[in-house]
């Protein structure tokens, strides 16, 4: 028996009330938010786990001193083992994945930051940008002729763009006439086949643009338009379909939803007033009649990012980022990610969605086109010991459903592999070469019995 020294004791002591304290805490919170309807992940990481922890720390408190003082370092040695695991999850799983992924294909491993990628090509004299995601477009309007818009698209246009690196390399694209990763020459086509909307995975994260799910189509139907904006939701989402492919009147657009994160965007969008104000039917900005200015505005926000970033090239974390990585694991963000354990969201409302796959509906209808609905599943729904994902789905679906709109469900067909979770380079990253096939395969057989103008080009 370790020796219970006054200070051990007390130690012990408070250890034990602390820890029933903060597992008290954690089930109270979990009681307070919407449960009527839970997860498997969401009633283990909410119920569970604390509701365990907190009957341990309970009878603990009336072992003897011994056992009570074996059972803190029992804790704490678990504790620690733990978050061990986390940091190893977040910090060396996805740098081992990409050493992995390089090695399978023979190819190098880039181990520069973007930054560093970034300012070795504009040494040489090359025109190239980081891509600007959803949220951080969100948070900066500009001015284009006195006139106060959001951009929407995630580079200039015309631009080579540093995307992101999960297998080994960078991946590059050109982006087009409008900033988007396509093609240039395809707006100037007679007539747009198929548009996509989505986020990241849309955006072709984080592989060649021929090997996106609009690169893949383009094999069927070359007269396909990506506008993926990483980290876009669906009111960002709604508003992309509003100022460009109304422009175009594709013949169909294809909206994608990643069930990990696009309804936490889209509660993040509605504070956002220029894009709050896309819910009133019609909204517009005619954001590509300002293209040039826009083209400027995109350069201006990327050279103030960049240069922040040089100022803290000396400094290995910025203070934001500490802070970030720190609350990320200190719940265990990454460790549960592969779990499939999650703790209770403080809402579990799919508002205003509905009022916004109607709205998308009669714009592309407003054309004579045609509006499908892609659901792109997360990996902790098959995750090897809950196999659950956000319960909001089944209202997401439904809302979708009620809109008429022809439902495109990448879950299923997923599910239908014998091993659906080898289609993520790893559980916080995006879809690999199979996965992205799959979902463009899917895409295909659907849209095949449609005669589309196949080579409108």
């Amino acid at each position: 028996m370790p020796l219970a020294t006054p200070r051990i004791v007390r130690l012990a002591n408070l250890t034990v009330v602390v820890g029933a304290l903060v597992c008290a805490a954690l089930l109270g919170i979990s009681a307070s938010r919407p449960h009527e309807e839970l997860s498997r992940g969401e009633v283990i990481g909410g119920y569970l786990l604390p509701g365990a922890w907190l009957v341990a720390f309970l009878v603990a408190a009336k072992l003897s001193v011994g056992n009570r003082i074996n059972f803190v370092l029992t804790i704490l040695s678990v504790t620690f083992g733990i978050y061990i695991a986390e940091c190893v999850v977040a910090f060396r799983l996805p740098i081992f994945i990409t050493e992995h992924s390089a090695l399978k294909s023979d190819a190098t491993i880039d181990t520069r930051t973007k930054l560093e990628a970034l300012l070795e090509m504009r040494a040489k004299g090359e025109r190239v940008f980081p891509h600007l995601s959803g949220p951080l477009l969100s948070e900066a309007p500009i001015v284009v002729n006195g006139r106060r818009v959001m951009p929407l698209s995630p580079s200039p246009a015309n631009a080579t763009v540093v995307f992101c690196n999960e297998t080994g390399q960078y991946v590059r694209y050109e982006s087009d006439e409008h900033g988007f990763n396509n093609p240039k020459g395809l707006w100037g086509a007679k007539a747009i086949d198929i548009v996509l909307i989505g986020d990241s995975f849309v955006h072709g994260a984080c592989v060649e643009s021929a090997m996106t799910i609009a690169g893949r189509l383009r094999s069927r139907w070359p007269a396909t338009l990506s506008l993926g904006v990483s980290g876009a939701g669906p009111l960002f989402e709604l508003a992309v379909l509003r100022e460009y492919a109304t422009e175009i009147r594709p013949n169909v657009v294809v909206w994608f939803f990643f069930e990990g994160n696009d309804l936490s965007d889209l509660h993040r969008e509605q504070q956002v007033p220029e894009l709050s104000a896309y819910v009133q039917e019609g909204h517009r900005q005619h954001l590509i009649m300002y293209q040039e200015g826009i083209d400027e505005g995109l350069a201006a926000i990327v050279d103030r990012i960049v240069e922040r970033q040089q100022q803290e090239r000396h400094v290995s974390w910025s203070f934001e980022r500490w802070v970030s990585e720190t609350s990320r694991i200190a719940v265990l963000s990454n460790l549960r990610a592969v779990l499939g354990i999650r703790l209770p969201r403080k809402d579990h409302s799919v508002d205003p969605f509905p009022v916004l796959i109607r709205e998308a509906k009669k714009s592309v209808q407003s054309w004579g086109g045609t509006l499908y609905f892609a659901y792109l599943p997360t990996y902790e729904r098959y995750s090897e010991w809950l196999g659950d994902g956000p319960v909001e789905r089944g209202a997401v679906l439904k809302a979708v459903q009620e809109a008429g709109v022809e439902i495109i469900d990448v879950h299923r067909i997923f599910a239908s592999y014998s091993n659906p979770r080898s289609f993520w380079v790893h559980p916080n990253a995006h879809y690999t070469l199979d996965g992205y096939r799959i979902i463009a395969d899917a895409i295909r057989e659907h849209l095949a019995p449609r005669p589309l103008s196949a080579g409108s080009l």
